[in-house]
């Protein structure tokens, strides 16, 4: 059975008929990502469910928002080069 691009199936799980719908989605971001979390899950009709939560590591740029573990939040409003930064002295930079 066809429907307009996506793949549809009839499957038979312990003796019944279970219709399967291919809905997936394609990760087109370039850059390169760490899955953080997997979740599977499924309903009272077997139909199984995955979810993956992806992470990149990328440098800081300009306009960036962070925020501490306290609810301090903050933008990145410059950003210097290691010996521009100031120092004390034992030579420690904050």
């Amino acid at each position: 059975m066809q429907e307009t691009g996506k793949r549809q199936e009839n499957l038979g799980i312990a003796g019944r008929q279970v219709d399967y719908k291919d809905v997936s989605i394609t990760y087109k971001t370039p850059t390169p990502s760490y899955a953080e979390r997997v979740l599977l899950t499924y309903n009272e009709e077997e139909a199984h469910l995955f979810k993956v939560l992806l992470r990149q590591t990328r440098r800081p740029e300009l306009g960036d928002k962070f925020s501490s573990r306290h609810g301090q939040k903050g933008v990145c409003g410059l950003i210097a080069q290691q010996e521009d930064m100031p120092f004390n002295d034992l030579g420690m930079v904050p």
